[in-house]
């Protein structure tokens, strides 16, 4: 299973998550919002 997260800060990452997904065997990418980057399939521009 592939996971994408949503990052809507620079100072609040993943933490207990994505180490809990990796213990899974569980992939996820990180998505920093607050950087301009959208998940697939996202509309282009933000409001």
């Amino acid at each position: 299973m592939h996971l994408h997260l949503l990052q809507h800060g620079p100072h609040r990452g993943p933490a207990r998550i994505a180490d809990w997904l990796d213990s899974m065997g569980y992939s996820h990418t990180i998505f920093h919002l607050h950087e301009g980057e959208l998940p697939p399939g996202s509309p282009t521009a933000m409001p």
